[in-house]
């Protein structure tokens, strides 16, 4: 197990400089993601942190991108589903058999935790299952034939994990699987054509931009593959039209870029800026192929816009926006409807347990 050092509070300028650079830059991100805890309102939101404090790293300015395409389109709207029970940010949501599973994440106070809980949109109901084997914070998740497959993260005061497991609901239990080539945190896993994708975060080991693919019939990673062109973390990442998309994520700044990885022809393809640079941000594919991105974070505050991309058009459409803004949040699409839930409402460390429904 590959482990990076995570302290609490301000990163010495001694101990960074002696890092590689991944090992350094996860220091400092683990350290603005962890900075300035906020303390829930009545309501369920967080406060507002107090901005500025030492060892709080700005985000920067959001780096430039080519001028995306708009087109004024607001269909559908957003409904309030039952919270979650445990507030949290920084967590790890997809879909099994109709149901929304949120893992891991941090707390109020900025401890990690295992929790697994699942919501049953049919119900509008809330359900605890078997939790994680260790805890896990900005951890990359998906599901696969039939089971939930976890990899990677971090665990706050500790460092990143290259860890693996995958839930059976049928066992209610966890189970390891080969580990990630290398310790990641921030990242996304996707699952395209039975097979998994680990893109973006901070990398421990390798090309910072590096993805790998994970074949369940061998239980082995394929580390081979074309880095994305793009180095970030914070990132979305969704499966359409058999390619897998990079979205949004923050390197030094927030970005817009959006690229599409072929698994068939080892290239990466540039499309259309996001017209909101974001990091920690979510994403979904929802009818028609439109590809959905909402929240994400700044220094100064968090997203709430609901900005659409078209495949077929090349062109992005504003919708409307996310209720409460945002950010380190899960969502999936079940039976049509996008459910996003949790996610800090203020910049750095906040938490809820709200959950708000994108009906088209």
């Amino acid at each position: 197990m590959t482990r990076l050092a995570r302290p609490r509070g301000r990163v010495p300028a001694g101990v960074a400089a002696a890092l590689p650079g991944a090992a350094a830059l996860l220091l400092v991100f683990l350290t603005a993601c962890t900075a300035a805890p906020t303390v829930p309102s009545p309501s369920g939101a967080a406060s507002p942190p107090s901005r500025g404090l030492p060892g709080s790293p700005s985000l920067g300015p959001s780096q430039n991108s080519p001028e995306p395409t708009l087109t004024a389109r607001l269909i559908g709207t957003w409904r309030t589903g039952s919270a979650m029970p445990t507030p949290r940010t920084e967590v790890g949501g997809t879909v099994l058999d109709g149901k929304l599973y949120v893992a891991g994440g941090l707390v109020l106070g900025g401890d990690t935790v295992a929790t697994v809980e699942v919501y049953d949109p049919a119900t509008d109901s809330w359900a605890t299952v078997a939790p994680l084997p260790q805890p896990r914070d900005h951890l990359g998740i998906a599901a696969l034939d039939g089971r939930v497959y976890v990899a990677g993260g971090g665990i706050f005061g500790t460092g990143a994990y290259a860890d693996a497991w995958a839930y059976d609901p049928a066992t209610g239990a966890w189970s390891a699987i080969a580990p990630l080539p290398a310790a990641r945190v921030a990242h996304a896993l996707v699952a395209l054509d039975g097979k998994l994708y680990v893109v973006g975060g901070v990398v421990a080991a390798g090309p910072p931009s590096g993805i790998a693919v994970y074949d369940p019939a061998t239980d082995r990673w394929d580390a081979a593959r074309a880095p994305a062109p793009t180095v970030r973390e914070h990132v979305a990442a969704v499966a359409a039209e058999g390619r897998v998309w990079l979205i949004g994520g923050r390197w030094a700044g927030n970005l817009a870029a959006i690229e599409a990885y072929d698994p068939g022809t080892d290239y990466w393809t540039t499309l259309p800026a996001m017209p909101t640079p974001r990091g920690g941000l979510t994403a979904a594919v929802l009818a028609g192929g439109l590809i959905h991105v909402t929240g994400g974070e700044s220094e100064s505050e968090t997203f709430g816009e609901h900005e659409v991309f078209d495949p077929r058009a090349m062109s992005w459409s504003p919708y409307p926006d996310l209720p409460t803004p945002r950010h380190g949040l899960a969502s999936g699409v079940i039976d049509g409807h996008w459910i996003v839930a949790g996610g800090g409402t203020q910049p750095g460390l906040s938490v809820s347990d709200i959950v708000q429904i994108w009906v088209p």
